[in-house]
């Protein structure tokens, strides 16, 4: 489907309350899109690649977002091969709400209208975490059984726990601007589906601005305008956080996570994976190892209290 499809089909979703539960990779709009409605996402299992606005990072299983009315994003799970270390499954559970669901009325009550806030703040994105992110899942869960009254209710009850936090943080550090034209949309979406499908292999110049629909100068000035870096940094930085994923959830060896991650050049990757991360990637691998440790060790202690 063409993100011009797509463009025409989310805004036009007839039911202000969604519950959708996704087990399958195709059943991810794997292109760059936005909508008018607010979209509460929890990943039950899976890992890949997500885009919110400009910002671009690996999501991973436990991950919870709320984004705001014409956000663009795009949610892409890994492409495996038989030789992948990653796991295949997959499932997410996707809340998608219409604002006017609640009546300004309704969020001046002093009781809920921390919601009022909460809504305006999450067209920035806003990961949850912690025993937040718990119970909303659970909540979630529970209104897959539940009428459309209880549904609603627990919708309510989901964003005043999210409102009230301080298990949050923004994605983006200021609101996305107006939603992009169809055209500058398909664009954008045909470069990162691109450049996720291939960023492993060499991409070139020429390659991507064909892509585009662009000339190669163009594509250039293009590109640096609309996300404030060139080409090639933003090609180095995905590969670097596709590193940071090998590193932590695989034993390969570092020389097999470079050229996994799409370097031809060990010294390359060592250099641009210290500048990006402010450390070596063995010096990495000890760190998330060592958290993990701690974590497990928290866990234990938990469980015996």
């Amino acid at each position: 489907m063409r993100a011009s499809e797509l463009l025409t089909i989310v805004p036009l979703l007839k039911d202000p309350y969604l519950l959708l539960r996704k087990t399958e990779k195709k059943e991810f709009h794997n292109i760059y899109h936005h909508h008018p409605q607010i979209q509460l996402e929890y990943i039950v299992e899976g890992s890949g690649v997500q885009v919110i606005g400009e910002t671009y990072s690996r999501f991973q299983s436990g991950d919870m977002v709320l984004m705001g009315a014409g956000l663009p994003h795009l949610r892409k799970p890994d492409t495996l091969g038989s030789d992948s270390p990653l796991s295949e499954d997959c499932e997410v559970i996707t809340l998608i709400f219409s604002r006017e669901l609640f009546s300004d009325e309704l969020l001046s009550i002093s009781e809920i209208s921390a919601v009022h806030k909460l809504l305006e703040d999450c067209k920035r994105g806003i990961v949850i975490k912690g025993d937040t992110k718990l119970k909303v899942a659970e909540l979630m869960e529970t209104s897959f059984g539940g009428n459309m009254i209880q549904k609603v209710a627990h919708l309510l009850e989901m964003l005043l726990l999210i409102a009230k936090s301080t298990e949050t943080e923004f994605i983006l550090n200021h609101s996305a601007d107006a939603p992009m034209s169809e055209q500058s949309t398909s664009r954008i979406s045909n470069i990162y589906s691109y450049v996720l499908d291939h960023f492993r292999e060499k991409i070139t110049t020429k390659e991507i601005a064909e892509v585009a629909n662009l000339s190669e100068h163009t594509f250039c000035r293009y590109f640096k305008q609309k996300f404030k870096i060139t080409f090639s940094n933003f090609l180095n930085e995905l590969r670097i956080n596709y590193a940071t994923t090998l590193l932590v959830e695989t034993e390969l060896s570092i020389s097999e996570v470079c050229f996994k991650s799409g370097f031809n050049n060990f010294t390359n990757f060592n250099k641009c994976f210290k500048a990006l991360q402010k450390s070596t990637p063995t010096e990495y691998r000890k760190k998330y190892q060592n958290l993990r440790i701690e974590q497990s060790i928290r866990k234990a202690k938990h469980k015996t209290i």
